[in-house]
């Protein structure tokens, strides 16, 4: 796992980024080998440009490894799914109570 912490000048946490490599039987249905991101980004922080700061997730990704990440995203985390969808992530498929986007190394789609 690799993770980033964003934090203010007084070192108050604004958010957090993970980057996991899939296993089998995961719970997400994710293929494989591919990563799986979370963040998270304070209420308080919001549109300040913290998840932008906090995506270290392309190299963390290319240094291990990993070729395609999935961001699993809630159905009604509209917000979420834009900043995914501002950095590159593409909507591939869509469960009962999520969209999962994912970001390619190559650019192909899944």
């Amino acid at each position: 796992m690799r993770y980033s912490l964003a934090e203010d000048e007084g070192g108050c946490l604004l958010g957090f980024q993970s980057l996991i490599r899939v296993t089998e039987g995961n719970r997400y249905g994710t293929p494989i080998g591919w990563g799986i991101i979370g963040t998270h980004v304070s209420p308080d922080a919001a549109r300040l440009g913290v998840g932008r700061r906090l995506n270290f997730t392309r190299q963390a990704a290319i240094d291990t490894g990993v070729t395609k990440i999935e961001a699993f995203i809630g159905l009604d985390n509209a917000a979420a799914q834009a900043f995914y969808e501002s950095v590159g992530f593409r909507t591939y498929r869509q469960t009962h109570s999520a969209v999962c986007k994912c970001w390619s190394l190559d650019g192909d789609p899944p």
